[in-house]
């Protein structure tokens, strides 16, 4: 364990190697994007990317890593490069040297990033970055504004619905608004009062169309040190954490699986139970007019009046025990917005509380992503705290509670982004 990352391994052991197996890309690496660069580097990430179009100059001195008086002149990227292999010589470095918009995007996405950190100064950048993130399902965290600030101590993370003072925050939350994105955003922010400065310029050009910026040291390297704190932890926090799963298959019933149904259904009766996912299944009489109506539900041209679209899964483990049932609908109409949601799951008594659930819902996430559903709503009893912890373990949010009258219950609805 004597290396050069042997601090970390002594908290994190093995499994640091499965956080580092990761590529991160920086966009942008002046006063943030630079300090955020670095401890990416000394985290021992596997490949960075790197993006930025400018060259290092002398006011950058007193703030980025990238400045000194040996590197005036040269390219950020190139330099930053070069650092982070005198850091680790075994990290793969892609350098890009431009400013990062729709027309070379690609050029970032071909590296088959998991990971963006936006240190980019200007806004219609940051907005491509959250746009193109969601679209392609890669975590990232945004910074806000460091500049005209001086005090560190007011950095912190959070979501941009969350920020207050920043007026790079404020307009970021009106074009998220404007394009109807509804996802938590991360982003690092300060909410010290910046000094004043007169804006002539568009806020969305290059940022050399802007007037000067006041900055520092201390402010700008704490973000960019929160927003690499955040990247890591976020892997981190997936792999040390990593649940242990029992493995199910989803499959579309047949009639091969009629005694198994039947059996799940006579047991649910029973002991009085919901029959949470399956369709009518307890309101029809015999097996096979279950089946045609799932299957008939699974096409618009033959789905009954006032049902939607759905598709039925059965849920067996690898003994071939049916273990739980799960319904996906692909339409949701005004009942199942108001209450019902996209997904709808049970598990048969004799395998609760051993993980199967989680398992299910995981799978009908996925499903669901597939299918283009997005954000994916499920709902549960209000009283019923288990089902509410499983949901909120799959990283819903939860959007409110609502009085079913139909049902005289009140129901907790969560919301999936992505």
């Amino acid at each position: 364990m004597n290396n050069q990352f042997q601090r970390l391994e002594i908290m994190f052991k093995e499994q640091l190697k499965d956080i580092q197996d990761h590529t991160i890309a920086i966009i942008g690496l002046g006063g943030v994007g630079s300090f955020a660069a670095e401890a990416i580097a000394r985290c021992g990430f596997n490949k960075i990317v790197l993006i930025d179009k400018d060259d290092v100059d002398i006011t950058n001195l007193n703030r980025q890593l990238v400045a000194l008086h040996s590197t005036i002149g040269k390219s950020k990227v190139e330099v930053m490069k070069d650092r982070i292999l005198d850091i680790n010589p075994n990290c793969e470095v892609i350098a890009l040297k431009m400013f990062f918009n729709d027309e070379n995007k690609a050029l970032l996405f071909n590296e088959k990033v998991d990971f963006i950190i936006d240190a980019c100064d200007t806004i219609e950048a940051k907005m491509l970055i959250i746009k193109e993130s969601l679209l392609h399902q890669i975590p990232f965290v945004c910074s806000m504004g460091a500049a005209n600030k001086i005090h560190s101590e007011k950095v912190s993370l959070t979501t941009l619905d969350k920020t207050t003072t920043d007026p790079i925050a404020k307009v970021l939350r009106g074009m998220v608004k404007k394009e109807r994105i509804k996802a938590k955003i991360p982003v690092v922010f300060s909410n010290e009062q910046p000094f004043k400065v007169e804006y002539d310029g568009d806020t969305s050009k290059h940022r050399k169309s802007l007037p000067l910026l006041s900055s520092n040291a201390f402010v700008p390297s704490v973000f960019g040190l929160v927003c690499a704190n955040y990247c890591f932890n976020y892997f981190s926090e997936i792999i040390v954490q990593k649940e242990e799963l029992p493995e199910v298959d989803l499959i579309i019933p047949t009639m091969n699986d009629k005694e198994a149904v039947m059996k799940y259904k006579e047991d649910f009766i029973k002991h009085n139970d919901t029959l949470n996912g399956t369709g009518y299944l307890d309101e029809l009489n015999t097996y096979e007019e279950w089946l045609k109506d799932t299957y008939g539900s699974m096409d618009k041209a033959t789905v009954k009046d006032e049902w939607v679209c759905s598709i039925q899964y059965l849920a067996y483990n690898k003994k071939k025990q049916l273990v739980g049932m799960a319904q996906l609908r692909l339409d949701l109409n005004d009942f199942l917005k108001e209450y019902g949601g996209h997904i709808g799951l049970s598990v048969a008594r004799e395998f609760r509380n051993q993980k199967y659930a989680k398992s299910i819902l995981k799978d009908m996430i996925y499903m669901a992503k597939q299918s283009g559903i997005n954000p994916i709503m499920i709902s549960c009893d209000t009283n019923n705290v288990y089902s509410k912890k499983l949901i909120l373990s799959c990283n819903a949010q939860f959007i409110e509670t609502r009085y079913c009258s139909q049902f005289d219950i009140n129901v907790d609805v969560f919301n999936i982004y992505y």
